[in-house]
């Protein structure tokens, strides 16, 4: 069962049932901090993905380490990690 799932489960046992959230938390395995958690959007992750993409065209011999480096240079915030 998903993360997303499980809080999707859990939600609906405290609405339906009227159970408490550490109780539903509990029954589904989830921590509390799992379910009070919200993603933060990535910012400009739209542009970076097209940039990469056009490296990726222009220099085909190019790996994800040195698009990476090239990013860097640009003045992108990434690592290897992110671009692989």
């Amino acid at each position: 069962m998903t993360v997303s799932a499980r809080r999707t489960a859990v939600k609906y046992t405290e609405e339906s049932h009227g159970a408490s959230e550490r109780k539903a938390c509990t029954a589904f395995r989830i921590a509390r901090s799992v379910m009070r958690y919200t993603p933060r959007p990535k910012v400009d992750e739209q542009r970076l993905r097209e940039r990469v993409r056009n490296l990726a065209m222009e220099n085909r011999r190019y790996g994800c380490r040195r698009v990476a480096a090239v990013l860097c240079r640009e003045g992108w915030r990434v690592n290897s990690k992110r671009v692989h």
